[in-house]
């Protein structure tokens, strides 16, 4: 009995050390929300601003201006700027990004993954937007970094995850919707019976080096399971078709991303026997970018957050490959 009610008394310690912390995340999220619509700023306005590249003596400083401009753990951010840092981007793009500076301090920032992309063997530059912010007294500035980032026609510019207020000045800058919504799916029920003969195996260094692989596929599955994605091989007779997914918690529930296939209908295909091997993973929702509901999978269809692309061509359904998502996780 004394037993229990020490171990009572401890359950009772450990909910009122829990709901204080809790109090205290609340309030200081709100204060933070409060100081950031304040605007609040040490920096003069009356300093000129300009837009330049990122250099290594500024990532301390992006860091900070990211952590304090998201409701992310700065590990995130260190953890993108590492990843970024071990990158060799196409020659002549930066390797970060592009900042805006007033007064010798950063008040701005766009970090940018730029990659060279194979599409029906024809290769193009991409180049992904992460981490978009600008300090609020300085937010007329924020079309400064855009245009310095899109100066050249040769690469197509995804931003997969931009804040609703910045939807407006995306499409005052061209930029075109490619996805509407996602489609969350069930693939472990989906029809069995065309997916008994295939194979789903870990795409590792031993495996992903198949000649039935193109070389773009191959750097790509190194690079997304460098970076944490959960990368399958499906093969079936002479076909063999990779996949990479990124997984999550949303909502209290795990979900996986697609973040590649060669087009949405490899996966149509292979749903079943992915979903068996994600679900032994303890992940058996597959979010799929999409405009609608997909033929041929089980599930259900949400209009959010759209993505936005600007270039010569928007990359095809299912693919999120070298994107923030993919590189640097939710």
């Amino acid at each position: 009995m004394a037993r229990r009610l020490m171990l009572a008394e401890y359950a009772v310690r450990a909910a009122g050390w829990l709901a204080r912390y809790l109090r205290w995340a609340y309030w200081s999220r709100r204060a933070r929300r409060l100081w950031k619509k304040l605007g609040a700023s040490t920096k003069p306005l009356s300093s000129p601003v300009r837009c330049r590249e990122i250099v290594a003596t500024d990532l301390e400083n992006v860091i900070n201006l990211l952590t304090f401009g998201f409701e992310r753990r700065r590990t995130y951010w260190t953890n993108a700027i590492r990843i970024l840092s071990e990158r060799s981007p196409p020659p002549g793009l930066p390797r970060y990004g592009y900042v805006l500076e007033s007064g010798g301090a950063l008040v701005g920032v766009l970090l940018m993954i730029f990659s060279a992309r194979t599409f029906d063997g024809t290769t193009r530059l991409q180049g992904a937007g992460s981490g978009f912010y600008v300090e609020p007294p300085f937010r007329s500035f924020a079309p400064m970094l855009i245009s310095r980032t899109h100066r050249s026609a040769d690469v197509s510019y995804l931003n997969i995850t931009p804040s609703r207020h910045t939807w407006p000045m995306l499409d005052a800058k061209g930029f075109k919707r490619f996805v509407n919504g996602r489609f969350v799916s069930i693939p472990i029920l989906c029809n069995w019976s065309q997916n008994l003969q295939i194979q789903v195996r870990e795409a590792t260094a031993r495996t992903w080096h198949d000649s039935r692989l193109e070389p773009f596929e191959t750097e790509l599955l190194s690079v997304h399971a460098e970076c944490g994605c959960i990368c399958l091989l499906c093969e079936c007779e002479e076909k063999l078709c990779p996949f990479v997914f990124r997984s999550y918690w949303s909502f209290g529930l795990p979900f996986t991303h697609l973040i590649y296939c060669r087009n949405l209908n490899d996966f149509v295909w292979a749903a079943a026997a992915l979903g068996q091997a994600l679900a032994k993973r303890g992940l058996p929702l597959v979010v799929v970018d999409a405009d609608g509901p997909v033929r041929g999978l089980i599930g259900k269809f949400f209009e959010i957050r759209p993505r936005y692309w600007k270039g010569t061509k928007p990359p095809p359904p299912g693919d999120l490959a070298y994107t923030e998502i993919a590189m640097f996780g939710f």
